[in-house]
């Protein structure tokens, strides 16, 4: 049985390879943007070989945070308070339809 503790550190542990994956990439000039819920990964073909089985066993949570950073980007570019980011993240982390709503804003279905 795995205690909550331990539960968190690995839940974080996991959350943090996935950042390190991305800026990993980000620092090598691969770009790796999304394109509906598919990963497109364009850069140094040798590299991007080489990385691709982290980036397949990650793609779930690869393209959450991805998502997430295109949510913080929206809601810059309308405005919204900093200090209220997180609100609207978190929801989004844990509610997939949350998610789906913000990412309609971000896609400028809703005008």
């Amino acid at each position: 049985m795995v205690n909550v503790t331990d539960k968190k550190q690995f839940q974080e542990r996991g959350k943090n390879m996935v950042c390190e994956i991305v800026e990993e990439l980000k620092s090598e000039a691969i770009v790796i943007a999304l394109s509906g819920d598919k990963i497109n990964v364009t850069g140094d073909e040798n590299r991007i070989k080489e990385i691709l089985p982290r980036i397949h066993k990650h793609k779930g949570e690869i393209i959450r945070d991805l998502k997430l950073e295109k949510i913080q980007e929206w809601l810059f570019s309308i405005e919204e308070p900093e200090e209220f980011h997180h609100l609207v993240l978190d929801k989004c982390r844990n509610d997939p339809e949350a998610m789906a709503y913000f990412m309609k804003h971000v896609n400028g279905e809703f005008k």
